[in-house]
């Protein structure tokens, strides 16, 4: 369900270089908190909204165009509008318009590092990284259904449909994928152990928060409760190349 004003997709993600050594768990729940957190902070901020308990969701998306990636990154999807905090009356932000990525991208990085830091984590990092540009997507999207409609099938679809998978042979898969940003279809064989490593990692993680590709924040997550526990651990991160 989305409200009666504008949404805003926020799209957040982190360096790839730390693919191979950040743990899937880490991974996932700094992206969400961070991301979460950013959103809260910026639109308790008068100059953006005045309220930090809008309700809003993140849905968790791992894959890219090959499968055999990973790219954990997270879209929210976030109402241009809510109660004041006095409850006195609605606040809207400007039509199109949350707020601007040069302000969202230090804010996201610096949420990201502590998150890093509760998981003793930030020592492994290099210190030049946290002067660096982090990307943050912020695109209006009027009334949201067209998103809905596009991010509610990564809540169930998995990495790879079967209609993609071109050859399975006793040592290798061969599947195609159409590269971002481009229109040529390309084709990839890997090793059978290769392809199994691959598509796991894309099983939601034992250990994450809430357990599920979704996550409601803000005034929304009072309203779910926690899902259950039972999911695949042994995931493995496949090399970027």
């Amino acid at each position: 369900m989305t409200t009666p004003s504008n949404e805003t997709v926020l799209s957040a993600s982190f360096p790839s270089a730390w693919h191979p050594w950040l743990a899937p768990v880490v991974a996932c729940d700094a992206i969400f908190n961070a991301g979460a957190a950013t959103i809260r902070d910026l639109l308790g901020n008068p100059k953006w909204l005045g309220s930090s308990n809008v309700g809003f969701f993140g849905v968790l998306h791992t894959w890219g165009r090959d499968p055999m990636i990973f790219h954990p990154h997270v879209h929210f999807v976030v109402p241009g509008g809510d109660v004041s905090e006095d409850g006195t009356e609605w606040l809207s932000t400007p039509s199109n318009f949350l707020f601007p990525e040069a302000v969202a991208s230090p804010v996201y990085r610096q949420k990201f590092r502590e998150e890093l830091r509760a998981a003793d984590l930030e020592k492994n990092v290099d210190p030049t990284v946290w002067h660096r540009w982090w990307e943050v997507h912020v695109q209006p999207v009027s009334d949201g259904r067209a998103v809905l409609k596009y991010l509610s099938p990564y809540v169930f679809r998995v990495a790879i449909s079967d209609n993609r998978i071109l050859e399975c042979t006793e040592t290798s898969v061969t599947f195609k994928y159409t590269p971002s940003k481009s229109k040529t279809t390309k084709t990839r064989t890997v090793e059978g152990c290769q392809f199994v490593r691959g598509f796991l990692q894309h099983a939601c993680v034992k250990g994450v928060r809430h357990q599920l590709p979704a996550r409601p924040a803000g005034c929304c997550a009072q309203l779910v409760p926690d899902p259950f526990n039972a999911r695949l651990d042994g995931v493995e991160f496949a090399d970027d190349a």
